[in-house]
């Protein structure tokens, strides 16, 4: 099983970009886990690949990495209508479809790390655009520790 890796953000072309590190040789075999809204995660889902696979702010800079045919990325919804996710009971089922394709991906590839990205405490999920509640953010990193067991 690969191992979970977080990672914190500092600026662009270094580590902890994703979109520079997508593109480096030493990180091919790796899965970047990026924090997506939840109409972009569910045009992906459906198949509508044209809106599902469109390059996103932040994090979501490798979304279309999910659309290659041994995906390097894949997304968790953290937020819609451009606000974030504030109630876990509401909002655990897109999350699980989430957290299930993510497991799904790295029981059939050979991922050697999965990434994702994190707060300054460098556990918690990081967000950026969205303004998620903490337990919804446990929640889903409690979840990608689960899925790389």
């Amino acid at each position: 099983m690969p191992q979970l890796i977080p990672v914190r953000f500092s600026q662009k072309g270094q580590y902890g970009d994703f979109d520079w590190m997508s593109r480096q040789c030493r990180y091919k075999k790796s899965l970047f886990i990026f924090n997506d809204n939840e109409e972009q995660f569910l045009a992906f889902q459906s198949g509508r690949w044209k809106r599902g696979c469109i390059k996103g702010g932040g994090n979501a800079v490798v979304r279309p990495c999910q659309c290659i045919p041994v995906p390097r990325s894949a997304g968790v919804p953290t937020g819609k209508c451009r606000v974030g996710y504030n109630d876990l009971a509401e909002d655990r089922h897109q999350i699980n479809r989430a957290l299930f394709h993510i497991r799904s991906l790295i029981e059939k590839h050979n991922y050697d790390a999965v990434f994702y990205s994190a707060a300054e405490d460098g556990r918690t999920l990081g967000n950026s655009i969205f303004n998620v509640s903490p337990d919804i953010k446990e929640y889903i990193v409690q979840g990608l520790e689960n899925a790389v067991k």
